[in-house]
């Protein structure tokens, strides 16, 4: 197999890793802060858009124009969505791969998709990098005693009040490192992937500590009257998820989220996760990315 389109974000890194050079095109294309870490030659490869959810934006036409033997997805999907896979299979007359997209199982989707595409000892290479981490991380989790587990919230768009729900696959890297996300698909008005909150909400669960993503309120919630009355913010325990060129967290929770469950970790536990984090960056991006950074590109990263 030489030909390979993704139909969703996730598979976008996946393959990247894995065999770029069989990429015909994106389910999107790397944008913004990304392109500095895609090499030149991929970026301008056709976009077809989301095959799942409700964009609506898939183009089946570029797709066929593009001529892949096979078209991949990795998600975690229902038996609905994997029918309309079969659908789209039959439609396009091309096989589709679906690979599990559970953070746990990242060993061995690179291995189903290493054989899948004639590229076991990469595959391999990037399962057992896959399996050491996770292994690891859980392994430090477990020393953590329950009546110490902190309380987290997760703040994203610009007011930090849309989040990640607890259970959902966007939570899966708070779970492993042993924090609890304080906001339930009961306690949130639903919105695409998560939901929305109320600062007075947040004001009554007092989580322990604050993680926002990139572009939201950030640092900033020290200076706010209403944000600052809370016990994170006054213990200085707000972060920011380093996001280039996906964010390490989630949105998408790809393989980006095996360096992000190491460095949640570092900045939650620094004890129990007691990593040289400039190094865990720079041998992800090698690996993951094929992109050498210097130690002061990573403390870029990490600083934000």
């Amino acid at each position: 197999i030489t030909r390979v389109a993704s139909a969703g974000p996730l598979a976008n890194i996946m393959l990247y890793a894995l065999a770029p050079e069989t990429l015909v095109g994106w389910s999107q294309a790397p944008g913004g802060e990304a392109r500095a870490y895609i090499d030149q030659k991929y970026l301008d490869l056709p976009e077809y858009g989301k095959f799942y959810g409700d964009s609506g934006d898939f183009n089946r036409e570029a797709v066929l124009a593009s001529d892949p033997q096979v078209i991949v997805d990795v998600g975690d999907w229902d038996e609905e969505y994997k029918t309309q896979l079969d659908d789209l299979q039959g439609q396009l007359g091309i096989p589709v791969i679906l690979i599990d997209g559970d953070l746990a199982a990242s060993g061995e989707a690179f291995r189903l998709l290493g054989a899948a595409l004639g590229r076991q000892e990469a595959g391999e290479k990037l399962a057992v990098y896959a399996d050491t981490v996770i292994s690891d991380v859980q392994s430090k989790a477990g020393t953590i005693p329950q009546d110490q587990r902190l309380s987290v919230y997760y703040g994203e768009g610009q007011d930090g009040l849309s989040t990640m729900v607890a259970g959902s696959s966007h939570a899966q890297v708070f779970d492993m490192v042993g924090a609890e996300l304080v906001a339930g698909k009961d306690s949130v008005q639903k919105a695409r992937g998560g939901g929305t909150v109320s600062l007075e909400q947040i004001l009554a669960w007092n989580p322990d500590a604050i993680v926002f993503a990139s572009g939201s309120i950030g640092a900033g919630v020290s200076e706010d009257a209403s944000w600052s009355s809370l016990s994170a913010v006054q213990a200085g325990r707000v972060y920011t998820v380093p996001v280039a060129p996906y964010n390490w967290i989630g949105r998408p929770p790809g393989p980006n989220r095996l360096l992000g469950v190491q460095w949640l970790g570092s900045v939650l536990y620094p004890q129990t996760f007691a990593y040289d984090m400039v190094a865990k960056t720079k041998e992800f991006y090698s690996l993951f990315y094929r992109h050498e950074l210097t130690d002061e590109e990573a403390l870029a990263l990490l600083g934000r």
